[in-house]
């Protein structure tokens, strides 16, 4: 690393423009040398002043030679964009779902291993400031041994037909709520328990089965927008969870756990500000509201960059000290929810016997 700074690359002209750009852009231990987009051409009038682009994910790779990098692609592209950085000793920090499957996923981490560099996951809800006390709570015995959490997250975000078709509604590109949605629910939910998942089924559904694409075609969409399901963890926790991004009127973010002594509910609603967050702790006939203090920098203005920036303050700490902060996700943690998603499919694609 010169000048003590660590060089970062990122690829992607969407969320990786619009989050990861300026919350890395605002970090003091980061200098930002360039972004890359698809071949789209869209990052020439992206990127500010002093950051380079490129539509060539590998050039840029060669010119820059960064030391750390942001893979924000489509699913079925990580793999490929994650084990050539891996395998030139560039630390990864890749958004979920991290692959496209639970293979892809432990063969990343084989690579990493291998090359000794540090990898993260793009997990960030860990860091909203109410999930991480929820944890803490969880953790110091708040509410006694933990038997149940119910976690639903109802969108609308693409619950408008005339919403034009995307590779998010085709399932072989990786699209779908399960990897855009319920993988961020499985990681709070192992994460939260500090268990691991011993039996997962549900089910889904495609609530708007074809749409326009930008060509005006009308395009079959092959990807749920809503999947349900029943999680067991051990022998005395079991998690119920609903998830869709096509729920008109959508509530947004609730998260119940219930302990023997009592139960803490989280929730974030419409808007979705930060002032729309609450956290309450239960016990008997009393309830007890538990402030929240957003976490904040300069720059955060989005409600998505507060925990993202947090993220990747601990990302950047384990680079700079080979360390593994205790809540930054790891590629072994991202391999976690692939297993429990893997069985989730199955378990979606098993018919009903006669």
């Amino acid at each position: 690393m010169s000048d003590n700074l660590i060089k970062h690359a990122i690829i992607g002209a969407g969320f990786g423009a619009n989050v990861h750009l300026p919350v890395f852009m605002s970090s003091p231990k980061v200098r930002v040398v360039s972004l890359s987009d698809s071949g789209s051409g869209a990052a020439e009038n992206i990127v500010p002043k002093g950051v380079n682009a490129y539509s060539d994910w590998k050039r840029m790779l060669d010119l820059e030679q960064p030391d750390s990098l942001s893979v924000v692609a489509p699913p079925n592209v990580q793999n490929e964009i994650v084990t050539e950085a891996l395998a030139r000793g560039i630390n990864v920090l890749c958004e979920k779902p991290f692959g496209i499957s639970l293979e892809q996923a432990l063969a990343m981490e084989s690579t990493r291993i291998k090359a000794e560099v540090i990898g993260a996951v793009g997990f960030q809800y860990r860091y909203e400031p109410g999930i991480k006390k929820m944890k803490a709570l969880l953790d110091n015995g708040e509410i006694g041994s933990l038997n149940r959490l119910d976690i639903s997250w109802l969108t609308s975000g693409r619950a408008d037909p005339k919403r034009a078709w995307s590779w998010q509604h085709d399932s072989a590109q990786g699209g779908g709520v399960l990897n855009a949605f319920v993988t961020h629910v499985f990681d709070l939910l192992f994460w939260l328990s500090n268990q691991s998942a011993s039996a997962v089924s549900g089910s889904s559904r495609i609530l708007v089965d074809s749409r326009m694409d930008s060509d005006g075609n009308l395009r079959k969409v092959t990807a749920e927008d809503s999947v349900d399901a029943i999680v067991e963890m051990g022998s005395n926790l079991i998690a119920n969870l609903s998830v869709t991004n096509g729920q008109q009127n959508g509530t947004g973010m609730r998260i119940i756990a219930y302990g023997d002594h009592g139960w803490i509910e989280f929730r974030h609603v419409w808007p979705f500000g930060a002032a729309d967050a609450s956290l309450i702790v239960h016990s008997g006939t009393d309830a007890t509201t538990i402030s929240l203090t957003p976490e904040r920098n300069s720059v955060v203005t989005d409600t998505r960059m507060a925990p993202m920036a947090s993220l990747i303050a601990d990302y950047c700490t384990a680079i700079n000290d080979n360390s593994n902060p205790i809540d930054m996700p790891s590629f072994a943690e991202a391999i976690q929810v692939h297993r429990a998603i893997k069985v989730l499919r199955e378990s979606l694609l098993t018919p009903i016997g006669n």
